[in-house]
């Protein structure tokens, strides 16, 4: 895990790392996870999904793949 300052600071040898060891770098901020840094690889696999745990998605927020029906009361 990587603080978002510390990460703006260091981008570039983040995503060495990132490549070159294949290793997922999760970026917080105030020690909650808001992001996440992945090999290119992994989100050009087929079938490959990112998962993420359920405390790091803000309440009233859907994932990725979730179908939502929005309420058009006008």
């Amino acid at each position: 895990k990587v603080g978002i300052e510390e990460a703006r600071k260091t981008l570039g040898d983040l995503a060495n790392e990132v490549r070159y060891t294949g290793t997922t770098i999760t970026l917080t901020r105030h020690g909650q996870p808001i992001a996440c840094l992945v090999p290119v690889e992994d989100t050009m696999t087929i079938g490959t999904r990112v998962t993420v745990p359920d405390y790091s998605v803000p309440e009233g927020w859907a994932l990725a793949g979730e179908i939502v029906e929005k309420n058009d009361e006008t």
